[in-house]
């Protein structure tokens, strides 16, 4: 329940950044943040939404000749 609420809480802050229009310090100010805890969540929830592509080698499938 706890993560759920924190990301909700960062979710909205970062919504929110996105259309402040004031100076970044005012928005640190205003939110109770710190430059770092804004970066460091933005980058984590910028990270969580990208997708991963592994490689796999295929080898051929042998069969049974007649």
């Amino acid at each position: 329940m706890q993560n759920t609420l924190k990301k909700a809480f960062w979710e909205n802050i970062l919504q929110n950044y996105s259309s402040y229009e004031g100076s970044l310090i005012d928005f640190y100010t205003e939110n109770n943040i710190t430059k770092g805890q804004l970066y460091y969540h933005k980058n984590k929830f910028n990270n969580s939404n990208k997708q991963v592509f592994y490689g796999i080698d295929l080898k051929p499938i042998k069969t049974r000749e007649k």
